[in-house]
């Protein structure tokens, strides 16, 4: 088994021709599955990157999935959720995005829990979708909006300003070392809950918590790469 370490990297070898792949030896083969971000399914569909899973309704899995999931994975050629669409992938693990943060740090500086200005002390999740989503969220805007000039207040503008102040709290060398609480200027990171807390579990000096107005959600979703795709790895399994 071997890992593919980001989600775009999965879709960038999800979209490579067999016919433009130089095989240098014969680990280079069709993959049976391959693991997406939900996020990405979508235009996994829209380029024709994946398939189907056909009769996926008959499958013990699909009968065992909640409504919410059923519809979810339900789309049309476009990637759009549509009730007469195919179901298109099968979803094994999903949790949310939560925050950890060192407790002594902050009884020690008299500060409330993920609230004050920690410049350079905050290590985050390389994912644009989730600091892209932390912006809008402070903004008081949806982690869903399609249309930043009208639905969030400022427009892109006002959200390349967040972002600034963002980008000059967290430090660029800390981006995706969610766990690196081992460095002793990190006092806090955003990572998704199933990276971070059983990697926080044995840390007495850890506190995991998830904001009162809410985070985002994530799930990762095993699919079928359309022939003629291929890969230089059986299946992959992505790392947020």
């Amino acid at each position: 088994m071997n890992l593919c370490a980001s989600i775009d990297g999965i879709v960038n070898n999800l979209s490579v021709p067999f016919n433009k792949v130089k095989a240098k030896s014969a680990s280079y083969m069709a993959a049976d599955l391959v693991s997406v971000g939900d996020s990405w399914l979508s235009f996994a569909i829209k380029k024709r990157l994946i398939e189907p899973i056909a009769g996926a309704e008959d499958l013990d899995w699909f009968k065992c999935l909640s409504h919410k999931w059923k519809v979810y994975l339900r789309r049309n050629d476009a990637g759009e959720i549509d009730p007469r669409g195919e179901i298109w992938a099968a979803p094994y693990r999903w949790g949310t995005m939560v925050r950890a943060y060192k407790k002594s740090k902050f009884r020690k500086h008299n500060l409330a829990p993920i609230e004050p200005e920690l410049t350079g002390r905050i290590s985050m999740v390389n994912s644009p979708r989730e600091i892209i989503g932390s912006v809008l969220k402070y903004m008081g805007a949806s982690y869903n909006s399609n249309n930043i000039d009208s639905q969030v207040a400022g427009g892109k503008i006002a959200v390349q300003q967040i972002l600034a102040l963002l980008a000059n709290q967290v430090d660029p060398g800390k981006f995706n070392k969610v766990l690196a609480f081992g460095i002793r200027d990190v006092w806090a990171a955003v990572g998704g809950s199933s990276d971070v807390l059983p990697a926080v579990k044995y840390m007495s000096n850890v506190a995991v918590v998830v904001p009162k107005s809410g985070a985002s959600l994530w799930a990762d979703l095993w699919v079928y790469p359309c022939p003629p795709f291929y890969f230089d790895i059986h299946f992959v399994i992505p790392f947020i």
